[in-house]
């Protein structure tokens, strides 16, 4: 009886200890989904690049700008995997986010994706691990295309303005 209840003592263990990698899988699991959801429903573009400078990640708004799918940019080398005209990744600033292990950021620079220009305000975020090292970058972009466009056609109204006030004085 003795030997049973020892038996039965290390089943019982097991089992908790079964229970208990099931319950922290499956919390694993759920902060994985939410992480995706968020990263996906981000409406601006996100890559994440590791030290090697290949792209582990991407969401699915940059997959939709270039016009590839997701197995087509992930695990490429930023730049030795695409042509320059399909480079995805800004490796200056990455370098400089690896290197500093602070966030860079670069304004109102052009793309062209597909022959179209886009205009980007781009940003390096640095991801560290448990020793304080920059394990990952996010490069995160947001498209100031149509504000630039706003902001020029602004301007030369401006400057059609005061080119009517200085021949109205005339």
């Amino acid at each position: 009886i003795a030997a049973a209840t020892l038996v039965l003592l290390r089943i019982n263990r097991a089992r908790a200890t079964a229970a208990e990698r099931n319950r922290w899988a499956e919390a694993v699991l759920t902060a994985h989904k939410r992480l995706e959801t968020i990263f996906n429903g981000v409406p601006h573009y996100l890559a994440m690049i590791d030290a090697a400078f290949i792209i582990t990640d991407v969401n699915e708004r940059l997959c939709e700008l270039y016009g590839k799918k997701r197995e087509d940019i992930v695990d490429k080398h930023c730049s030795l995997d695409f042509t320059e005209h399909e480079r995805i990744c800004h490796t200056r600033i990455i370098e400089e986010c690896f290197r500093s292990g602070t966030i860079v950021t670069q304004s109102d620079t052009r793309v062209d994706i597909h022959g179209k220009p886009y205009f980007f305000d781009i940003s390096a975020i640095p991801l560290k691990g448990s020793k304080g090292e920059v394990d990952y970058v996010v490069q995160y972009a947001v498209d100031i295309t149509e504000k630039k466009a706003l902001t020029e056609k602004l301007i030369q109204a401006a400057k059609l303005a005061a080119v009517g006030q200085m021949s109205a004085h005339v």
